[in-house]
């Protein structure tokens, strides 16, 4: 069985220049890119914090850990995608193990991100079973683009969700709303929507 790839999702607080030109970030990318076991990169503007989102797929964990071991050519990296962080970027990384349909998600109009926390003595699998299908439901439902969930490596119990809509208020809408309510009751939900594009 292959390896599922490893997306990292990273934020942070992003830069006037970013802010003014998402394109300061692009030397950063095409570096990226370059990087042994580096599958696709996305970059995109969150649209209810002015943050900036990265998100990488790996071939596996460990291809990202090489990266960091190689410590000249990990900090050319940061200091190629600085141009896009504020002064105090107030970094958050983590890797998913998303299912294979993420790349549509991330190639959509708008991206929501769904960090899910179960709440106490629910298990991740029962969870598990209500992001299987809240995947089905928003697509055939609610007209989402696409779905994708999996485990957050670095959080015991912690799963991410993304979604891809034509747009952010697609994803706010009462359809979404009404699939999500036994999730809710389940689990406690962040939510954050990006608008991302892929490459450089």
């Amino acid at each position: 069985m292959a390896a599922i790839p490893a997306i990292e999702i990273v934020n942070w607080v992003a830069s006037t220049a970013y802010l003014n030109d998402p394109s300061v970030i692009d030397e950063g990318i095409k570096f990226v890119l370059n990087v042994t076991g580096v599958l696709d990169v996305w970059n995109g503007l969150q649209t209810e914090r002015p943050n900036t989102y990265l998100a990488t797929a790996w071939t596996s964990i460990e291809a990202h850990e090489a990266l960091e071991a190689d410590k000249a050519r990990y900090a050319q990296s940061l200091a190629l995608l600085a141009p896009a962080m504020a002064a105090d970027p107030e970094a958050v990384l983590f890797h998913a193990d998303l299912d294979p349909d993420y790349p549509l998600v991330f190639n959509s109009p708008a991206t929501e991100f769904v960090q899910v926390l179960p709440n106490d003595g629910v298990t991740a699998n029962t969870t598990s079973s209500l992001l299987a299908q809240l995947k089905e439901d928003a697509v055939k439902t609610c007209g989402a683009l696409a779905a994708s969930w999996g485990p957050i490596v670095e959080q015991a119990q912690t799963l991410m969700a993304v979604v891809g809509w034509k747009s952010v208020s697609e994803a706010n809408d009462a359809c979404f709303a009404d699939i999500t309510k036994d999730l809710q009751a389940s689990a406690t939900l962040t939510l954050s929507h990006a608008h991302m594009r892929e490459g450089a």
